[in-house]
């Protein structure tokens, strides 16, 4: 997908994000995303923007070289989700959503509380 509206919406998600007007929750990934699958899904966040529930998260996946030789290899997964916990649409392997990703564990970590402590 190479549409700017996009990269407008991950830009928007991590803006509101960071000033805490969009909260993200860790939450345990959906069955729709688990089932029938060798993937581990690592941290899975759920959030609301504009009344659209998205989720971010990590998957661990095997990369097969050849039938017997893989190796791990992961991607951060910006998602859709309908409020029965089905992926309506997903999207990966942009820098954005790397970023986001890396902003919601930050905010859920509470690292920053943390960091003021030693100001």
């Amino acid at each position: 997908m190479n549409d700017s509206r996009f990269s407008n919406m991950v830009a928007r998600l991590i803006e509101e994000t960071a000033r805490g007007r969009m909260a993200w929750r860790l939450s345990e990934p959906p069955r729709s995303i688990t089932i029938g699958t060798e993937d581990i899904v690592g941290l899975y966040f759920e959030g609301v923007f504009k009344g659209t529930k998205f989720s971010i998260y990590e998957v661990r996946y095997k990369h097969f070289q050849d039938e017997d030789i893989y190796y791990w290899n992961s991607t951060i997964v910006l998602a859709v989700v309908d409020n029965d916990d089905r992926v309506l649409w997903t999207q990966n392997n942009y820098r954005e959503i790397n970023e986001l990703y890396d902003d919601v564990r930050r905010k859920a970590s509470g690292v920053d509380r943390l960091l003021d402590y030693f100001r």
